[in-house]
Protein backbone atom coordinates (compact mmCIF):
# COMPACT_ATOMS: atom_id res chain seq x y z
CA UNK A 1 0.00 0.00 0.00
CA UNK A 2 0.67 3.54 -0.56
CA UNK A 3 0.59 4.87 3.56
CA UNK A 4 1.66 8.77 4.01
CA UNK A 5 2.54 9.40 7.83
CA UNK A 6 1.82 12.73 8.71
CA UNK A 7 4.99 14.14 10.97
CA UNK A 8 8.34 12.57 12.22
CA UNK A 9 7.75 12.21 15.73
CA UNK A 10 8.80 9.21 17.68
CA UNK A 11 5.55 7.02 17.11
CA UNK A 12 4.84 7.68 13.13
CA UNK A 13 8.70 7.06 12.78
CA UNK A 14 8.32 3.48 14.69
CA UNK A 15 5.09 3.04 12.79
CA UNK A 16 6.71 4.15 9.87
CA UNK A 17 9.18 1.92 10.25
CA UNK A 18 7.58 -1.59 10.67
CA UNK A 19 4.94 -0.47 7.86
CA UNK A 20 8.12 0.12 5.38
CA UNK A 21 9.89 -3.71 6.84
CA UNK A 22 6.89 -5.12 5.74
CA UNK A 23 7.08 -3.87 2.12
CA UNK A 24 4.77 -1.18 2.08
CA UNK A 25 5.52 2.37 0.44
CA UNK A 26 5.87 5.04 3.32
CA UNK A 27 6.40 8.59 2.54
CA UNK A 28 5.97 11.16 5.09
CA UNK A 29 4.24 14.67 5.09
CA UNK A 30 6.33 16.82 7.67
CA UNK A 31 5.21 20.33 8.36
CA UNK A 32 7.49 23.62 7.58
CA UNK A 33 10.30 23.13 5.62
CA UNK A 34 10.37 19.20 4.03
CA UNK A 35 13.44 17.26 4.60
CA UNK A 36 14.92 15.71 1.35
CA UNK A 37 15.12 11.75 1.80
CA UNK A 38 19.01 10.88 1.48
CA UNK A 39 20.22 13.95 3.35
CA UNK A 40 21.83 14.06 6.54
CA UNK A 41 18.62 15.72 8.26
CA UNK A 42 16.08 12.74 6.54
CA UNK A 43 17.87 9.69 7.95
CA UNK A 44 17.66 8.65 11.98
CA UNK A 45 19.07 6.01 14.27
CA UNK A 46 16.05 4.15 16.00
CA UNK A 47 16.45 2.11 18.80
CA UNK A 48 13.03 -0.26 19.37
CA UNK A 49 12.10 -2.44 22.30
CA UNK A 50 10.14 -4.50 20.21
CA UNK A 51 6.82 -6.01 22.02
CA UNK A 52 5.84 -8.19 18.93
CA UNK A 53 8.98 -10.55 19.89
CA UNK A 54 8.42 -12.53 22.75
CA UNK A 55 9.75 -11.79 25.12
CA UNK A 56 10.75 -8.38 23.94
CA UNK A 57 13.85 -7.74 22.32
CA UNK A 58 15.45 -4.13 21.33
CA UNK A 59 16.70 -3.81 17.87
CA UNK A 60 18.56 -1.00 16.51
CA UNK A 61 18.47 0.31 12.98
CA UNK A 62 18.38 3.60 10.90
CA UNK A 63 14.95 4.87 9.14
CA UNK A 64 15.11 7.57 6.27
CA UNK A 65 12.26 9.65 5.80
CA UNK A 66 10.84 10.48 2.27
CA UNK A 67 9.07 13.21 2.01
CA UNK A 68 5.16 12.94 0.39
CA UNK A 69 4.85 12.57 -3.29
CA UNK A 70 2.08 10.65 -4.06
CA UNK A 71 -0.30 11.88 -6.42
CA UNK A 72 -3.64 12.47 -4.01
CA UNK A 73 -5.70 9.55 -5.61
CA UNK A 74 -2.97 6.81 -5.22
CA UNK A 75 -2.48 7.20 -1.29
CA UNK A 76 -4.33 4.21 0.21
CA UNK A 77 -3.90 5.34 3.78
CA UNK A 78 -2.86 8.66 6.07
CA UNK A 79 -1.59 7.94 9.70
CA UNK A 80 -2.11 10.76 11.39
CA UNK A 81 -0.37 11.05 14.81
CA UNK A 82 -0.03 14.05 16.05
CA UNK A 83 -0.41 15.98 19.78
CA UNK A 84 -4.17 17.02 20.25
CA UNK A 85 -3.46 20.45 19.84
CA UNK A 86 -2.04 20.12 16.70
CA UNK A 87 -4.79 18.03 15.14
CA UNK A 88 -6.27 20.81 13.87
CA UNK A 89 -3.07 22.44 11.91
CA UNK A 90 -2.05 19.02 10.54
CA UNK A 91 -5.59 18.12 9.01
CA UNK A 92 -5.62 21.85 7.10
CA UNK A 93 -1.97 20.79 5.73
CA UNK A 94 -3.61 17.75 4.88
CA UNK A 95 -6.01 19.96 2.70
CA UNK A 96 -3.55 22.12 0.84
CA UNK A 97 -1.56 18.99 0.23
CA UNK A 98 -4.85 16.90 -1.01
CA UNK A 99 -4.36 14.14 1.12
CA UNK A 100 -7.20 14.74 3.76
CA UNK A 101 -8.81 11.54 2.96
CA UNK A 102 -8.73 7.29 4.41
CA UNK A 103 -7.32 9.27 7.05
CA UNK A 104 -6.66 7.04 10.74
CA UNK A 105 -6.14 9.48 13.31
CA UNK A 106 -3.65 7.62 15.75
CA UNK A 107 -3.63 9.97 18.93
CA UNK A 108 -4.95 10.77 22.13
CA UNK A 109 -8.50 12.82 21.40
CA UNK A 110 -10.43 14.53 24.36
CA UNK A 111 -12.83 16.19 21.74
CA UNK A 112 -16.43 15.37 21.14
CA UNK A 113 -17.43 13.42 18.20
CA UNK A 114 -19.03 16.65 16.90
CA UNK A 115 -15.75 18.78 17.55
CA UNK A 116 -13.87 16.10 15.08
CA UNK A 117 -16.19 16.09 12.38
CA UNK A 118 -16.25 19.80 12.35
CA UNK A 119 -12.17 19.43 12.79
CA UNK A 120 -12.18 16.98 10.18
CA UNK A 121 -14.82 18.00 7.74
CA UNK A 122 -15.59 14.46 6.34
CA UNK A 123 -16.22 11.02 7.68
CA UNK A 124 -13.92 9.39 5.72
CA UNK A 125 -11.79 8.59 8.75
CA UNK A 126 -11.13 6.14 11.24
CA UNK A 127 -9.86 6.95 15.02
CA UNK A 128 -7.47 4.51 16.29
CA UNK A 129 -4.99 4.67 19.23
CA UNK A 130 -0.85 4.12 18.57
CA UNK A 131 0.17 1.45 21.77
CA UNK A 132 4.19 2.72 21.29
CA UNK A 133 5.98 5.51 22.65
CA UNK A 134 9.10 6.98 23.54
CA UNK A 135 11.53 10.11 23.49
CA UNK A 136 13.77 11.87 20.85
CA UNK A 137 16.67 13.67 21.10
CA UNK A 138 18.04 14.83 17.40
CA UNK A 139 18.42 12.38 15.15
CA UNK A 140 18.21 9.58 18.21
CA UNK A 141 15.02 8.32 18.76
CA UNK A 142 14.14 5.63 21.68
CA UNK A 143 11.36 3.98 20.97
CA UNK A 144 9.07 1.34 22.60
CA UNK A 145 6.64 -0.68 20.31
CA UNK A 146 3.94 -2.90 21.41
CA UNK A 147 2.56 -5.93 19.81
CA UNK A 148 -0.91 -4.43 19.18
CA UNK A 149 -3.12 -1.36 17.90
CA UNK A 150 -6.56 -0.24 19.04
CA UNK A 151 -8.65 0.83 16.34
CA UNK A 152 -12.73 1.77 16.27
CA UNK A 153 -15.16 -0.88 14.84
CA UNK A 154 -16.08 -0.82 10.72
CA UNK A 155 -18.62 2.06 10.44
CA UNK A 156 -19.99 3.33 7.13
CA UNK A 157 -18.92 5.44 4.94
CA UNK A 158 -15.16 4.43 6.06
CA UNK A 159 -15.54 0.42 5.67
CA UNK A 160 -13.24 0.40 3.33
CA UNK A 161 -10.68 2.58 4.50
CA UNK A 162 -11.34 0.05 8.15
CA UNK A 163 -10.02 -2.55 6.25
CA UNK A 164 -7.19 -1.61 4.73
CA UNK A 165 -5.93 -0.16 7.98
CA UNK A 166 -6.53 -3.26 9.88
CA UNK A 167 -4.62 -5.18 6.45
CA UNK A 168 -1.71 -2.76 6.58
CA UNK A 169 -1.10 -3.19 10.74
CA UNK A 170 -1.65 -6.84 11.13
CA UNK A 171 0.82 -7.16 7.99
CA UNK A 172 3.41 -5.17 9.95
CA UNK A 173 3.07 -8.16 13.06
CA UNK A 174 0.64 -6.16 14.74
CA UNK A 175 -2.73 -7.44 16.80
CA UNK A 176 -5.83 -4.84 15.99
CA UNK A 177 -7.79 -4.27 19.05
CA UNK A 178 -11.01 -3.34 17.84
CA UNK A 179 -14.13 -0.98 20.19
CA UNK A 180 -17.27 0.03 19.00
CA UNK A 181 -17.46 2.81 21.63
CA UNK A 182 -13.43 3.95 20.63
CA UNK A 183 -14.13 7.87 21.18
CA UNK A 184 -15.41 7.12 24.96
CA UNK A 185 -12.55 4.34 25.26
CA UNK A 186 -10.02 7.01 23.95
CA UNK A 187 -11.22 9.48 27.22
CA UNK A 188 -10.96 7.27 29.20
CA UNK A 189 -7.25 6.38 28.26
CA UNK A 190 -6.69 10.04 28.61
CA UNK A 191 -8.01 10.26 32.19
CA UNK A 192 -6.23 7.19 33.23
CA UNK A 193 -2.80 8.72 31.70
CA UNK A 194 -3.53 12.34 33.49
CA UNK A 195 -4.45 10.77 37.17
CA UNK A 196 -0.93 8.52 37.09
CA UNK A 197 0.92 10.96 35.30
CA UNK A 198 -0.33 13.94 37.63
CA UNK A 199 1.08 11.77 40.91
CA UNK A 200 4.05 11.14 39.14
CA UNK A 201 4.99 14.56 37.86
CA UNK A 202 3.87 16.14 41.31
CA UNK A 203 7.03 14.12 43.41
CA UNK A 204 9.42 15.40 40.85
CA UNK A 205 11.63 17.91 42.19
CA UNK A 206 13.42 20.62 39.79
CA UNK A 207 17.15 19.50 39.55
CA UNK A 208 15.90 15.64 39.72
CA UNK A 209 16.31 13.45 37.27
CA UNK A 210 13.04 13.12 35.23
CA UNK A 211 13.41 9.14 34.97
CA UNK A 212 15.03 8.77 37.87
CA UNK A 213 11.65 10.05 39.18
CA UNK A 214 9.81 7.64 37.23
CA UNK A 215 11.20 4.92 37.95
CA UNK A 216 11.26 5.63 41.85
CA UNK A 217 7.71 6.10 41.32
CA UNK A 218 6.44 3.17 39.64
CA UNK A 219 7.46 0.48 42.40
CA UNK A 220 6.18 2.91 45.39
CA UNK A 221 3.07 2.24 46.64
CA UNK A 222 2.28 5.14 47.68
CA UNK A 223 2.58 7.42 44.57
CA UNK A 224 0.30 4.72 42.43
CA UNK A 225 -2.07 5.27 45.00
CA UNK A 226 -2.11 8.40 44.86
CA UNK A 227 -2.58 8.10 41.14
CA UNK A 228 -5.35 5.52 41.45
CA UNK A 229 -6.79 8.11 43.97
CA UNK A 230 -6.55 10.71 40.72
CA UNK A 231 -7.58 8.32 38.24
CA UNK A 232 -10.70 7.70 40.30
CA UNK A 233 -11.45 11.31 40.35
CA UNK A 234 -10.94 12.02 36.20
CA UNK A 235 -12.98 8.89 35.92
CA UNK A 236 -15.73 10.81 37.29
CA UNK A 237 -15.10 13.37 34.98
CA UNK A 238 -15.60 10.86 31.80
CA UNK A 239 -18.76 9.82 33.67
CA UNK A 240 -20.10 13.34 33.83
CA UNK A 241 -19.32 13.55 29.63
CA UNK A 242 -21.58 10.44 29.23
CA UNK A 243 -19.58 7.56 29.09
CA UNK A 244 -21.16 4.52 31.44
CA UNK A 245 -17.76 2.55 32.83
CA UNK A 246 -20.02 -0.76 32.63
CA UNK A 247 -19.44 -0.56 29.13
CA UNK A 248 -15.84 -0.51 29.71
CA UNK A 249 -14.80 -2.65 32.50
CA UNK A 250 -12.49 -4.76 31.18
CA UNK A 251 -9.87 -1.30 31.34
CA UNK A 252 -11.35 0.45 34.20
CA UNK A 253 -11.55 -2.33 36.74
CA UNK A 254 -8.22 -2.70 38.18
CA UNK A 255 -8.67 0.94 39.30
CA UNK A 256 -11.48 0.56 40.87
CA UNK A 257 -10.89 -2.31 43.30
CA UNK A 258 -9.67 -1.03 46.97
CA UNK A 259 -6.86 0.96 46.86
CA UNK A 260 -3.88 -0.81 48.75
CA UNK A 261 -4.82 -3.73 46.29
CA UNK A 262 -4.73 -1.34 43.29
CA UNK A 263 -1.46 0.14 44.15
CA UNK A 264 -0.12 -3.67 44.82
CA UNK A 265 -1.06 -4.84 41.81
CA UNK A 266 0.18 -2.32 39.65
CA UNK A 267 4.31 -2.57 41.03
CA UNK A 268 3.58 -5.79 39.98
CA UNK A 269 2.68 -4.79 36.65
CA UNK A 270 5.62 -2.57 35.96
CA UNK A 271 7.72 -4.85 37.56
CA UNK A 272 7.07 -7.60 35.26
CA UNK A 273 6.07 -5.91 32.21
CA UNK A 274 9.27 -4.19 30.39
CA UNK A 275 7.26 -2.55 27.66
CA UNK A 276 4.99 -0.19 30.09
CA UNK A 277 7.87 0.50 31.86
CA UNK A 278 9.75 1.27 29.34
CA UNK A 279 7.24 3.95 27.70
CA UNK A 280 6.66 5.61 31.02
CA UNK A 281 10.58 6.06 31.58
CA UNK A 282 10.59 7.44 28.17
CA UNK A 283 7.51 10.00 27.84
CA UNK A 284 9.47 12.98 28.93
CA UNK A 285 7.11 15.64 26.88
CA UNK A 286 6.30 18.19 29.32
CA UNK A 287 3.94 19.71 26.80
CA UNK A 288 2.29 17.12 26.07
CA UNK A 289 1.91 15.69 29.53
CA UNK A 290 0.45 19.74 30.59
CA UNK A 291 -1.33 19.97 28.09
CA UNK A 292 -3.24 16.22 28.60
CA UNK A 293 -4.09 17.31 32.12
CA UNK A 294 -5.11 20.59 31.53
CA UNK A 295 -8.07 19.25 28.92
CA UNK A 296 -9.16 17.18 31.96
CA UNK A 297 -8.98 19.95 34.66
CA UNK A 298 -10.76 22.01 32.49
CA UNK A 299 -13.88 19.96 32.01
CA UNK A 300 -14.03 18.78 35.67
CA UNK A 301 -14.30 22.87 36.23
CA UNK A 302 -16.33 23.13 33.42
CA UNK A 303 -19.29 20.54 34.34
CA UNK A 304 -18.64 20.66 38.27
CA UNK A 305 -17.10 17.82 39.14
CA UNK A 306 -15.26 17.60 42.48
CA UNK A 307 -11.49 16.26 41.61
CA UNK A 308 -9.58 18.02 44.99
CA UNK A 309 -6.46 15.10 44.97
CA UNK A 310 -5.98 15.78 41.51
CA UNK A 311 -6.36 19.46 41.16
CA UNK A 312 -3.68 19.19 44.10
CA UNK A 313 -0.97 16.79 42.04
CA UNK A 314 -1.77 19.30 38.91
CA UNK A 315 -1.08 22.34 40.57
CA UNK A 316 2.03 21.01 41.74
CA UNK A 317 2.82 19.56 38.36
CA UNK A 318 2.68 22.64 36.84
CA UNK A 319 4.96 23.93 38.89
CA UNK A 320 7.60 21.49 38.38
CA UNK A 321 7.47 22.03 34.78
CA UNK A 322 7.42 26.10 34.79
CA UNK A 323 10.81 25.01 36.88
CA UNK A 324 11.90 22.95 34.09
Amino acid sequence: MNIIIVGRGVIGTAYGSVLSAAGHTVQHLLRGQDTRAGSAEGTVHLTMLDGRDHPPTEHMSEYTFTPASFPPGDVDLVLVSVPADALAGALEDLRSRGYNRRLVLMGGVWLSGQQLDDIVGHHDYVLGYPIAGGRRDGSVYETVLFDSVRLQRPVEPAGSLHADAVTALRSAGLTVQQSGRMLEWLWLHQAVNAGIIAAIAARHAPGDDLGGTVRAALSDPGTLSSGIRNIRECLRVVTARGVRLRHHLPDVAAFLMPTALSSRLMVAMFRRDVLSRRIMELHHNLDDILALMTDVERTARDRGVSTPGFDRDYGRAQFVVEKL
